[in-house]
């Protein structure tokens, strides 16, 4: 029902979006644009902040900033589609695919665009780019946690080399228990190395408001509040679905105050015409802003199995009836890497990987004193510190035979 409302919302507002831009051309007009006026000058902004604040907004394009950046999606999956970045004209220099997991937790991976684009230069990039479930037909079936296991495993299989796999935030456990999986089954090309970025391995070892949440809360408050039905006018009419605006205000609940002054300030900014400062709230939050909802089941059993039972950090997680070790990790390199700053996978979380991996081949970790949780994966210190170290992780990885060992 609430999913209802909100549609109903975005439908009611689309008059007032044409009428706000019937004021353009006159707000275009030369004579005001050589000279504007007070009047102008607010209207123009008032108008931008209308149009910014309330429209709807679709996947944002990848746009990677590198040029003669091939994109291709070479695996199509109901809920995912396996993109690979390739940069074109580039020769074989050695190095091994990347595969980034993007999370599935209301973002598009799109969100990790900086990420993409600071490795695609040497290296082609695959990504797993998440499709918005109103989109996907009810007859598609349901996508829980062990269906997300058996995909990021056939995607390994399908990289047919032994690539370096780089998990980002939620995907961090479910790719740590995929490996775990593969090498209890002795599947061949074990990847050559793991990054795990902002992940809640270990929920338990640091609780933030995310953890906290969960932990309030019984599986029924959540199947009862947060889970809702498409409606009749999308592809996935019928689906139950976890919608991605509730994620947004979710993360958005977290630090009210400070997104609050961001948008105070940003509106100041546009009254005095400070269009730098004003774009840059825009790039960041147009992003931001733009949602995807997730398979109920999913979420669902991510919030019981991962959070509230800390399956994987006791040891009591399994998939079709098979319990995972995560002892059986032996041949491939694992580097983890925390924000000091972040709030919603606090230090200690991701970090707890090593102890719970104590038979990894190569290990290193890093806690970065003055990043939150999004500067982990994009922005000025990803590029200048975090993408570095990353790459000389890589380059002091010895080389794996095909099976891994």
């Amino acid at each position: 029902m609430t999913y209802a409302l909100y549609n109903w919302q975005q439908q009611w507002l689309a008059p007032f979006h044409r009428a706000n831009r019937l004021l353009t051309p006159w707000l275009d007009h030369p004579m005001h644009r050589a000279a504007p006026s007070a009047l102008t000058q607010a209207l123009t902004a008032n108008q931008r902040a209308f149009d910014f604040t309330t429209r709807n907004r679709n996947k944002p394009s990848w746009n990677i900033p590198t040029a003669d950046v091939i994109d291709e999606v070479v695996l199509d999956h109901p809920f995912c589609s396996l993109r690979r970045f390739s940069k074109q004209g580039r020769k074989d220099n050695g190095f091994a695919p990347m595969l980034l997991v993007a999370p599935l937790s209301g973002h598009y991976a799109t969100l990790l665009r900086e990420t993409v684009d600071c490795f695609v230069t040497d290296r082609d990039v695959w990504i797993t780019d998440w499709k918005n479930c109103r989109d996907v037909p009810a007859d598609a079936g349901g996508f829980g946690v062990e269906d997300y296991i058996d995909l990021i495993s056939e995607i390994i299989d399908h990289l047919a080399t032994p690539a370096d796999v780089v998990a980002v935030c939620q995907p961090c456990p479910l790719v740590l228990a995929t490996l775990a999986l593969r090498a209890q089954r002795e599947a061949p090309l074990a990847p050559r190395s793991l990054i795990l970025i902002g992940g809640p391995v270990d929920p338990a070892a640091a609780p933030t408001k995310v953890t906290k949440h969960a932990d309030s809360q019984n599986l029924a408050f959540f199947n009862r509040a947060m889970i809702d039905v498409v409606p009749a006018n999308f592809a996935g009419k019928g689906r139950r679905i976890y919608p991605g605006y509730l994620q947004l205000m979710g993360f958005m609940a977290m630090q009210p105050q400070r997104h609050a002054q961001a948008v105070v300030d940003w509106f100041t900014n546009l009254h005095r015409s400070k269009e730098a400062k004003a774009q840059k709230f825009e790039s960041f939050y147009d992003e931001y802003f733009t949602v995807m909802d997730l398979p109920a089941e999913f979420f669902l059993e991510t919030v019981e199995r991962i959070f509230k039972k800390n399956q994987l950090a006791t040891g009591q997680l399994s998939h079709r009836g098979q319990r995972v070790d995560l002892t059986a990790i032996k041949g491939t390199a694992m580097m983890t890497i925390e924000g000091a700053r972040d709030d919603i996978s606090a230090p200690g979380q991701t970090s707890a990987a090593h102890l719970l991996c104590p038979n990894v081949s190569v290990r290193r970790h890093i806690t970065h004193p003055d990043v939150g949780h999004y500067g982990l994966f994009s922005g000025r210190k990803f590029r200048a510190q975090i993408a570095p170290e990353m790459t000389a992780f890589f380059a002091g990885i010895p080389p794996l035979n095909p099976l891994g060992q």
